[in-house]
């Protein structure tokens, strides 16, 4: 499980890609009052710029209990999709949650809280 805390939390940067097919990045920014988002260095207007209901959205997630690493077991996968998620402190510590072809359970729900269409 990776620790996730939001209280200090000022930047998420968010990589999904699937080879020769696409490549996105978000990176939400929180070191202001509200929350700043950019899709492939554009900024975009997310659902959530209230920061404390965008947080709040994100800690209904249970983020703090999904794995370090979503790796497929035994299964050979060609053409996958890789992704990345990093979490960015104000003390400039980085936790980072990644996977090849697989996903925590609520994977489509934290895609939709940062602007992203469900895989």
């Amino acid at each position: 499980m990776t620790k996730v805390n939001f209280k200090n939390l000022e930047v998420i940067d968010f990589r999904i890609e699937s080879f020769s097919v696409f490549s996105e990045n978000v990176i939400i920014d929180l070191s202001g009052d509200g929350v700043r988002s950019f899709f492939n260095g554009i900024e975009f207007i997310l659902k959530y710029t209230d920061k404390k209901k965008f947080l709040k959205k994100l800690s209904l997630l249970h983020i703090d209990k999904w794995k370090k690493e979503y790796m497929p077991n035994g299964k050979t996968v060609c053409d996958g999709v890789n992704w990345s998620i990093e979490f960015v402190y104000n003390d400039d510590t980085v936790k980072e949650i990644s996977g090849y072809s697989e996903y925590p359970k609520n994977f489509n729900k934290f895609l939709t809280i940062v602007g992203l269409e469900k895989i």
